[in-house]
């Protein structure tokens, strides 16, 4: 529903694309960080529907500190939280509900971002990794080896990741669990996450002869993948291989009913990098995305009318 415009869709995706599995963001934890530090029960408190970002800001600032005391933050301090600069920080707007485009009464587009829920989402954020010291982010062309061992050292609490690099930590001594992306507040209903969008989508060109057909195929590939493929990655090795949690099952459960497919992720780059501005404004240190999409308001309108003839 989320990517239909005009009665229309044109991509979809679904269980025949594992790296939509793989690309899925969660969060980790460090068992022994969160012994060390006094931290709750993590597990219950996400079952009762309590992991929000307020806790999120709680336990980070209760675990990060300078480390070696030399009062520069760098990778040899502890923090509350390590995630790339980029794909994890994107998350953050679905795991707290933030609409950036909605569908209008006529099926239309209509862009929601600039909001003042979106303000509230981006200072809290933006506290945690700037103001506070409580996360520490790398870009996205950096060694992913560092952070790994960071978490894996008990240099962080939580990790936020994509599940294709938890294989990473297979081998860690400590113990990790797995947890959703906290909600916004606790009156939000549901946990939600987002995927790394690099994970493959499927079309049906105007050209093909026979569309039955082809739907025919793609809806078996799609079970016959769900019922061979996909108990093996996500019964076996997501859920019990990488973790020695029990929970685990049931919060990767979790994790999975909340996946949203945002219109906006599909098409990042022809509406003017809009999902993006939420980061490109963090790693400017401030809180004014307000001025970040002032300047591509022109571009972007004339950038959904022409999408708008592609569901003509």
């Amino acid at each position: 529903e989320a990517l239909t415009v005009n009665g229309k869709l044109l991509l979809l995706t679904g269980d025949y694309s594992l790296s939509l599995w793989d690309d899925m963001f969660g969060f980790l934890f460090n068992k022994q960080v969160a012994l060390d530090f006094g931290i709750e029960d993590l597990y219950s408190l996400t079952r009762e529907g309590k992991w929000t970002m307020d806790k999120l800001s709680q336990f980070c600032a209760q675990v990060s500190n300078d480390s070696n005391g030399d009062g520069t933050w760098d990778e040899n301090d502890t923090y509350g939280l390590v995630s790339n600069w980029s794909t994890s920080i994107d998350t953050f707007q679905i795991s707290c509900d933030m609409d950036l485009v909605s569908h209008n009464d006529d099926g239309g587009l209509e862009i929601t971002m600039m909001s003042e829920k979106a303000g509230d989402i981006l200072g809290r954020v933006v506290s945690l990794y700037n103001d506070a010291h409580s996360a520490y982010a790398f870009s996205e062309g950096g060694d992913l080896t560092t952070y790994n061992n960071m978490f894996s050292n008990g240099q962080a609490l939580f990790y936020a990741i994509f599940f294709d690099n938890i294989t990473a930590l297979r081998d860690m001594e400590t113990d990790f669990g797995i947890l959703p992306y906290p909600k916004f507040d606790e009156n939000q209903t549901e946990y939600l996450t987002n995927a790394w969008d690099q994970y493959t989508v499927f079309s049906v060109p105007v050209t093909a002869p026979d569309t039955e057909f082809v739907g025919i195929i793609y809806e078996a590939l799609s079970a016959e993948t769900w019922r061979s493929v996909f108990p093996a990655y996500y019964d076996t090795a997501l859920k019990s291989r990488y973790s020695a949690d029990p929970e685990v099952a049931e919060i990767v459960d979790m994790i999975m009913e909340g996946r949203q497919f945002e219109f906006s992720f599909q098409f990042g780059e022809d509406l003017q990098n809009l999902p993006y501005l939420f980061r490109k404004t963090l790693a400017a240190k401030s809180t004014d995305i307000a001025s970040q999409y002032e300047k591509i308001e022109s571009k972007l309108n004339e950038s959904i009318r022409k999408m708008y003839g592609y569901y003509d």
